[in-house]
């Protein structure tokens, strides 16, 4: 076990093997240390985030390698078309109530398999801590498409999205306050 004089050292170390695994993109991307928990829970993982944005800002990790660790976490990877047919003729027959009882039903069960779909997900913290550092390190989000994305988690305050397709993503205790 290794002891740190400082914390500070702890932080630059392990935002050090951070910095390597999404440089080298590795095939186990669950086994990341990036997608273990979350960087903006606590004040060690923010120092960690700080030394990472760091690494942005000097060009050393690509914003779109981390715009495509992002994309990893679609919640639409090989799942049906769960697209809504217009109803034929003889079903316009139903009355007010009886359409109204299927869209609930339609909208529940498409609410039920998308949080099924979340947290299945095994990339989600990858991508949560990814765009946390992203907006820390100033990038502009406006007009992205980070549809059907899991994000839970992720701090976007004062972020720039003006235009960002957000569309049925996992937005579950991302803070925006302020953007």
């Amino acid at each position: 076990m290794h002891v740190f004089a400082h914390e500070s050292y702890q932080a630059f170390f392990v935002a050090t093997e951070i910095k390597k695994e999404i440089l080298d993109q590795p095939k186990q991307h669950q086994k990341m240390l990036l997608n273990q928990r979350l960087l903006n829970t606590d004040a060690f993982s923010v120092s960690v985030l700080r030394f990472l944005a760091d690494a942005v800002n000097d060009q050393i990790i690509s914003t779109s390698t981390l715009i495509e660790l992002i994309q990893k976490s679609r919640k639409n990877g090989n799942l049906p078309n769960l697209q809504i047919f217009p109803a034929e003729e003889e079903e316009k027959k139903d009355t007010g109530s009886q359409i109204l009882m299927q869209e609930a039903s339609i909208s529940q069960e498409s609410a039920l398999k998308s949080r099924i779909q979340h947290d299945q997900h095994n990339f989600s913290i990858a991508a949560a801590n990814a765009i946390t550092l992203l907006n820390i390190s100033g990038y502009d989000f406006r007009c992205q498409n980070f549809s059907e994305v899991c994000i839970e988690g992720a701090n976007l305050s004062c972020g720039l999205f003006e235009g960002t397709n957000f569309s049925r993503a996992d937005l579950q205790g991302v803070n925006f306050a302020g953007a």
